[in-house]
């Protein structure tokens, strides 16, 4: 299949994002390359990116609205969260992480 057509199709994942520092445009900029790019050069589709707007760091409560409105919209599908965890510095030390992940 052609990477023209790939682009344009959609897989039924999502990626979503919580915004509570006001970062959407460098999430978007940092997508293109370092997700969508990838997927798309080994044949893969390319999960939507949703961002959303949270005020005063709320991260959960908008999670929650957004994952209950696909709900409704989709009744029928079955619906899987993901949570990354946040590696934190210890005393000098760092906990291992993935090859290639610069934090």
């Amino acid at each position: 299949m052609s990477r023209n057509r790939l682009s344009n199709r959609r897989c039924g994942y999502r990626a979503v994002h919580v915004d509570a520092e006001e970062c959407c445009d460098e999430v978007r900029q940092m997508w293109q390359p370092n997700v969508a790019a990838p997927l798309l050069e080994s044949g893969k589709l390319v999960p939507e990116l949703t961002l959303l707007s949270s005020p005063y760091r709320f991260v959960i409560m908008p999670l929650v609205e957004y994952i209950l409105k696909v709900e409704r919209e989709h009744p029928d599908s079955q619906i899987a969260v993901l949570v990354p965890e946040l590696v934190v510095k210890h005393g000098g030390r760092r906990a291992p992480q993935p090859a290639g992940l610069n934090c």
